[in-house]
């Protein structure tokens, strides 16, 4: 049994999991673009701590690699390469969306 033979049956729960992260994700990008992140850094926290326990639940392991990454750049204050591994997680589930 692979991956794909687990997740069979579970399109629209997947796809609807991946439009909430989309969503939540544009939001956390705009408080990183609003400039003032240090009032931003809890909800950005939590953000990254449910993507990183979820992801991998729903078959996405890009996504729990991405919260973890974000979860360290934000500990070690790389908030520009923290913001790029948002962005480029926006684009990767649009891309992930579309074959679901």
């Amino acid at each position: 049994m692979d991956a794909n033979d687990i997740f069979k049956g579970m399109e629209g729960i997947r796809k609807e999991y991946l439009i909430n992260i989309l969503e939540q994700g544009e939001k956390i990008k705009t408080l990183f673009l609003d400039g003032n992140i240090q009032n931003h850094l809890p909800e950005i926290r939590t953000f990254a701590h449910q993507i990183s326990g979820s992801g991998s639940s729903y078959g996405f392991e890009f996504i729990t690699e991405a919260g973890r990454s974000i979860s360290s750049g934000v500990k070690n204050e790389e908030y520009q390469d923290t913001l790029k591994i948002i962005q480029n997680l926006l684009v990767k589930i649009k891309e992930t969306v579309k074959t679901l």
